[in-house]
């Protein structure tokens, strides 16, 4: 069922949504991606506001559901769901207003092939299906949100959430923002990767790599 469905049996106002699909790789990604029933509607109607809220609780419950996982490096999901959502909003560029975690560029094989985003395809895996089982939410929301609540699962304070990202429809939106990846020989691309700022052939005296000071920038 549709969000706008969803939304139709609570009672409440509802907008569609579209967005890109992303594919699923390696063993961990297969398992991840098996069938999931999508989410079944309260009965009962509700103005618009609380019904997103009960709409986003649902995904809360669901993301919490993820988090143990045996099969997965050290049986948590938490570190790189919150990675994807740092990778994800760290490309935001405050001078130029583009990047971050609008649009969810990482679907789209010029942000997703930055050397930074190693592995991330894996993480992004694991949320299809909760991504098909509540479709209103955009991959943007549910990157954010999957990190909210690894942060949560780990020990971390529980984080309000609030949606309302948008989703790009395709490859010439990313790049219109100004994805600059691949970047030349020596250079980086939009990911603040902290090593960009230290510079590996030069030491101060205390033998620490020139530029290490400016690793609270990235921080």
């Amino acid at each position: 069922e549709s969000f706008a469905e969803y939304l139709a049996k609570r009672g409440g106002f509802s907008d569609s949504h579209k967005s890109g699909v992303c594919e699923p790789r390696g063993a961990a990604a297969a398992t991840a991606v098996s069938k999931v029933a999508p989410a079944t509607a309260p009965a009962s109607g509700s103005p618009y506001a609380e019904l997103a809220d009960a709409y986003f609780a649902d995904i809360r419950r669901e993301l919490a559901l993820l988090m143990d996982n045996p099969s997965w490096d050290d049986g948590s999901l938490a570190p790189v769901l919150i990675r994807l959502a740092w990778h994800s909003s760290g490309t935001y560029d405050k001078a130029s207003g583009t990047g971050g975690s609008n649009g969810a560029g990482m679907r789209f094989d010029a942000e997703a092939s930055d050397c930074e985003n190693a592995g991330l395809h894996t993480a992004r895996a694991f949320l299809e299906p909760v991504k098909r089982k509540f479709p209103g939410i955009s991959y943007s929301d549910l990157w954010v949100l999957a990190a909210y609540v690894g942060i949560e699962h780990t020990g971390g304070p529980s984080i309000a959430f609030r949606p309302g990202r948008v989703d790009w429809e395709g490859e010439h939106e990313l790049l219109a923002g100004g994805w600059c990846n691949p970047m030349p020989r020596g250079g980086h691309g939009r990911l603040p990767g902290a090593e960009k700022y230290v510079a590996y052939d030069s030491a101060d005296a205390a033998g620490r790599p020139s530029g290490w000071q400016k690793l609270c920038g990235h921080i």
